[in-house]
């Protein structure tokens, strides 16, 4: 750290903690395959979505991994919430 400042004042640093301290916080809850399946699926679909996009428009790398990562979030986050509702009802 050359430049005087302390490694928690980093913001990348200051992420990796916070997620870390998430993950160690949350109880340990069983995936199911069925639904590891239905995420990957949902997933896998999303990016080849995002590879036409990729294709017709040129995208760059930055923007091109940003939606992949977003694409993964959202088909967690999708398939979760049907998981949790079905559970629910």
């Amino acid at each position: 750290m050359g430049s005087g400042q302390d490694k928690n004042d980093q913001p990348d640093l200051k992420l990796v903690n916070h997620i870390m301290k998430w993950i160690e916080s949350r109880e340990e809850a069983p995936i199911s395959s069925h639904l590891l399946g239905k995420v990957f699926t949902r997933f896998y679909i999303s990016l080849n979505n995002v590879s036409r996009l990729r294709r017709e428009r040129g995208l760059r790398l930055g923007t091109l991994l940003h939606f992949q990562v977003v694409a993964f979030m959202n088909a967690v986050l999708v398939e979760d919430l049907i998981e949790m509702k079905e559970n629910i009802c």
